[in-house]
């Protein structure tokens, strides 16, 4: 494993029960803003249950469809059960759960 996906999931592992992330502001605390493609392949890459790879989203609130074996319903599931809410349009109520490192 590159250092950058270990400092990538261990800003993640830091995301609380009941917050969400994005790709971006995970990508801005490695020191490069730029980088979100690349959380987004460490977020799929990842195979350690200590990483709570559902809470990191899209900008906007919405879920991308490459989580794992279940997609984008499996992690709306974990993420529902963390009492994460959801707007009428499917995207996190990013005004109530964004989590800022």
């Amino acid at each position: 494993m590159s250092g950058l996906y270990k400092q990538i999931y261990n800003i993640v592992k830091q995301v609380p029960v009941g917050f969400v992330t994005t790709y971006g502001d995970v990508a801005a605390q490695t020191g490069n803003p730029r980088r979100s493609r690349i959380v987004g392949t460490a977020m799929a890459a990842c195979n350690d249950n200590t990483v709570p790879c559902h809470r990191v989203i899209r900008k906007d609130g919405s879920i991308d469809g490459t989580f794992g074996l279940g997609g984008r319903e499996y992690k709306k599931f974990l993420l529902e059960n963390e009492n994460i809410t959801f707007l009428p349009d499917g995207r996190v109520d990013l005004s109530k759960h964004l989590w800022i490192y």
